[in-house]
């Protein structure tokens, strides 16, 4: 197949949301334009996930309802090497009742994602770590 990915460079990719058509489709949409991506839908799942998976880049719902995305994002900061995160939600990072994105995480999208926004994102992170 192809790669389409803008950097040229392939990225495994995690996405962590509790709703699984997003998480599949975003996923699908991932490994088309030539990255290795993989979905968990629930919080509890997205540590065992980044375990086996290694990924680059971890994308990560905030509002789910095990454990919530800014938990998963503390339990992934504690490991010596944690990935890139990126919070998805539908706050904007500076919104009325918006969690304090910055503190956990990399990066913050709103939903819904432009997929522009996200593959110039994910290229300028691969780009960085060259």
């Amino acid at each position: 197949m192809h790669s389409n990915v803008g950097s040229g460079q392939k990225r495994r990719i995690l996405v962590v949301d509790d709703d699984q058509e997003c998480a599949t489709a975003l996923s699908q949409i991932l490994e088309i334009v030539g990255h290795d991506a993989r979905f968990v839908c629930e919080g509890a799942q997205a540590t065992h996930a980044v375990d086996g998976f290694e990924p680059d880049i971890v994308l990560v719902d905030v509002s789910m309802p095990d454990i919530d995305g800014l938990e998963v994002a503390r339990i992934l900061r504690e490991r010596d090497r944690p990935p890139l995160l990126v919070s998805i939600s539908g706050f904007s990072e500076n919104g009325v009742g918006a969690p304090r994105f910055s503190e956990l995480f990399d990066h913050h999208l709103v939903k819904p994602i432009e997929f522009a926004d996200l593959q110039t994102l994910i290229d300028t992170t691969a780009e960085n770590s060259r």
